[in-house]
Order: structure tokens, then C-alpha cells, then sequence
């Protein structure tokens, strides 16, 4: 509703940027009732619980509780649903749509029951979690088509620059931006992006994917060095961090590691046939394995991530055989 009178107060201006974040659909998942018994009959009758566990649930919750809480989330959903239908309902009443460009997209997904388990983290961040919609709305171009390119979040920035007509503040070899701008790929179906798509998560592993294959690489038994480069620590992260040195903070030596990496074994699959990434494959297609591993290295390095990386990862020189074991 603020987003929709915002848009009334400041459709006049020649140009306008809103960034609307909206925190659902998240834990709690705490839909009015009349929605969630389109899901589940019983309501609330299950015990509601804050969050659902970021585990494998058979261990954790009882099968009643497990129906419960997914017909929540999806009753959370639907509510959303309503209300960003709201939105654009203001945005049809404002014939908005002519001269405004707008994306939709999230920061990730969560398991519903996809690899046994429910939340988020706590293993590789396959299909459930870090494959995202974006849908992107242009005035004239790509309207009713699908792409098939490799995008990123990070293209969000240069492509709103572009649609206002704002060139990107200076960069050279030392400050790159990563991201593309899309207008080009709405324009034309075929415009190039990106060979390679990348992701991850502190101190776990690192995905990347050509669209056909991804690699989920775990990191070394030890995982380490790990490292926090940066001056402002994250929220979420579950240990205290040493003193900086050399402008980083290293993890203090004797800290759980298993708090950051799980122990799920590096991962490939094939998301033409198996877009829900069940089916390990590392072992079996070794040479697909050494290619992704190798474009993984490359990816790093021109992103200019700090080549500790390479060793924590297990890609500095030669690949492990196993590819069974973390590595």
C-alpha cells in the first residue's frame, strides 16, 4: 500500500527510481488462516513454530508438522501474491507501464522438502535456493518472451543506470564492475551475457554453472584459510572473528569449522535433466568435473577474489581424484 501511494505522489517526475524490499515470503510463516486452510484444513492446529529448522526435518519435526509448515509457506505466498497484484493494479491506474521499467526478482529460495530438508544454508545452495526468478518489464522490448541467458543480481546496477540514462561512476582495473546490463538482452534475444554464472556463501562452498552443468565446490577438510575481508562484519555470522591483520580478519584457530562448511561433498549435475540437482555426478563425468573446476579457478581470479581461496577451495594446482570426499 506505501509502495502504491508512493508511486501516486511521484508518478509527475521525470524520473523516479523505488526499491521496494519486501521481507516475505520468510520465516514466520504466518499467514491469516482463511489462506493457509486452502493448504491444510486444520490451521493453525499445529504447534507454530518461529522458524523451521535449517536441517535435513525428518530428525527434527514430525511428519503433520512438515505438511504444516509447507501449506504455510505457500499460504504466505499466496498473500504476497494479493498484495504485489496490488501494486501493479496502481501501476495499470497510472499507466505506468509505458514508461517504466521494473524487476522482480528475490535473494533466494528455500527448501521445502527439496533434498529432505527445509531453510536454507546449511549445504550446497542448489536449485531451491540459488535458482531465482527475474522477470524483467520493459516498455517496448521482450514483452511476453523468455531469455535464456545467464543473469546475476549484480546486473541490477548498471542496468538501472542505463534505463535512466546515468553512466556508470568510474571503474578501471582494480574497481570492475561484474555486472552486465540487460537492456541489450531485452532488445535482442540472443545478446551475450555471461559464459558463466557464479554464487556462494561465506566460508562454504562455491557454485558456478554454464547452464547446462553446475559445480557445487566444496571446500578442503580444513577449510582453510578463511578469511573476512572487509571493515563491516555480517550479521549472520556464528563466531567471533579475530583482530584484523593486513585488512582482513581471520577466523580464530581452534573455531568449529562445521559451523561454516557441512561436509556435503563437491557436487555436479546436469540441469538439463536434472534441474533439481538430486543426482550427484562427480565421479561419473570426471572430465566435466576438471573443466567446471577449471573455469571456477579462472572465475576467481578475474574477479580479482583473493587467491586464498584457490587453496580452501582445493583448486590451487591439481584437482583431487576423489571427488567423493570434500575437495
Amino acid at each position: 500500500q506505501k509502495a502504491a501511494d508512493w508511486l501516486r505522489r511521484n508518478r509527475t517526475h521525470e524520473d523516479f527510481y523505488l526499491h521496494l524490499d519486501v521481507f516475505d515470503p520468510h520465516e514466520p510463516w504466518d499467514p491469516p488462516e482463511a489462506l493457509l486452510k486452502m493448504f491444510d484444513p486444520n490451521g493453525y492446529s499445529e504447534t507454530l513454530l518461529a522458524n523451521p529448522p535449517y536441517a535435513p526435518w525428518k530428525p527434527h519435526i514430525s511428519e503433520d508438522l512438515f505438511n504444516s509448515l509447507r501449506a504455510r509457506y505457500a499460504a504466505k505466498v499466496v498473500f504476497l501474491d494479493h498484495w504485489l497484484g496490488h501494486l501493479l493494479d496502481t501501476m495499470d491506474t497510472l499507466d505506468l507501464w509505458k514508461d517504466t521499467l521494473v524487476i522482480f526478482t528475490s535473494d533466494h529460495g528455500t527448501y521445502n522438502g527439496d533434498h529432505d530438508r527445509m531453510g536454507k544454508m546449511q549445504t550446497h545452495q542448489f536449485d531451491a535456493v540459488g535458482h531465482i526468478p527475474f522477470i524483467m518489464s520493459h516498455p517496448e522490448w521482450g514483452h511476453g518472451e523468455d531469455r535464456d541467458q545467464l543473469v546475476q543480481l549484480v546486473d541490477i546496477y548498471p542496468t538501472t543506470l542505463a534505463a535512466v540514462g546515468k553512466p556508470l561512476p568510474g571503474t578501471d582495473a582494480h574497481r570492475p564492475i561484474h555486472g552486465i546490463n540487460l537492456l541489450p538482452t531485452l532488445e535482442e534475444p540472443k545478446a551475450h551475457t555471461r559464459d558463466y554464472a557464479i554464487s556462494g556463501q561465506f566460508g562454504q562452498s562455491i557454485s558456478i554453472t554454464d547452464a547446462r552443468w553446475i559445480l557445487h565446490q566444496a571446500p578442503v577438510p580444513e577449510n582453510q584459510p578463511l578469511n573476512w575481508h572487509g571493515h563491516c562484519l555480517a550479521k549472520f555470522i556464528p563466531a567471533e572473528l579475530g583482530p584484523y591483520e593486513d585488512g582482513k580478519r581471520r577466523v580464530l584457530p581452534g573455531h568449529p569449522q562445521n559451523a561454516y562448511h557441512w561436509g556435503t561433498p563437491t557436487w555436479l549435475s546436469n540441469k538439463l535433466n536434472d534441474i533439481n540437482e538430486l543426482q550427484n555426478l562427480a565421479d561419473r563425468e570426471r572430465e566435466t568435473l576438471h573443466t567446471m573446476q577449471r573455469a571456477l579457478k579462472d572465475k576467481l581470479l578475474s574477479l580479482q577474489a583473493p587467491e586464498e581461496q584457490l587453496d580452501r577451495l582445493g583448486l590451487r594446482e591439481n584437482f583431487q581424484e576423489n571427488a567423493s570426499a570434500p575437495n
